[in-house]
């Protein structure tokens, strides 16, 4: 094998173990907010639906794929919360209709406010839809693993 190949394989493992170490801590963040959660309303500051596209690279192509990313604000006890991440955190909707100001639900962690991921399945109109959703979830809250099936079903 020759050094520069050598060099690159080298590379790829590292960024695979990175991808995967990501990931694990993603799922952890996940799970412990679902496991001592509440609830506030979230607003959406920034959305990008992402997209795959085709670039040139000299000598070749190559394919690039963005996965949709959001930021959005929540308000938690008079302290303003933000929030960013991609779908491979956490669900964000490949969906062009989401715009910057609407309303959904957002689960947060109780013991750590800061951690938090919007519920795209329950956009807020007004106060009365928060109200509501507050009550369904005391019968059924919401769990990552439905949100799972929900965003596959889509």
């Amino acid at each position: 094998m020759k050094r520069k190949e050598i060099i690159e394989f080298t590379l790829f493992i590292l960024g695979v173990i990175g991808i995967v170490i990501f990931k694990i801590s993603d799922n952890k963040k996940n799970k412990d907010i679902f496991s001592n959660m509440n609830y506030a309303i979230g607003v959406i500051q920034q959305y990008d639906p992402g997209q795959a596209y085709v670039a040139w690279v000299p000598n070749s192509y190559q394919l690039t794929i963005r996965s949709p990313k959001i930021t959005f604000a929540y308000s938690i006890n008079k302290i303003e919360y933000y929030q960013n991440y991609g779908s491979e955190t956490f669900y964000v909707p490949n969906d062009n209709g989401i715009k910057k100001g609407e309303k959904y639900i957002v689960i947060y962690n109780l013991k750590k406010p800061k951690e938090a991921r919007m519920l795209f399945d329950f956009p807020i109109a007004d106060s009365t839809d928060f109200m509501r959703y507050i009550q369904e979830f005391k019968a059924n809250p919401p769990n990552s693993e439905q949100l799972r099936k929900m965003k596959n079903e889509k």
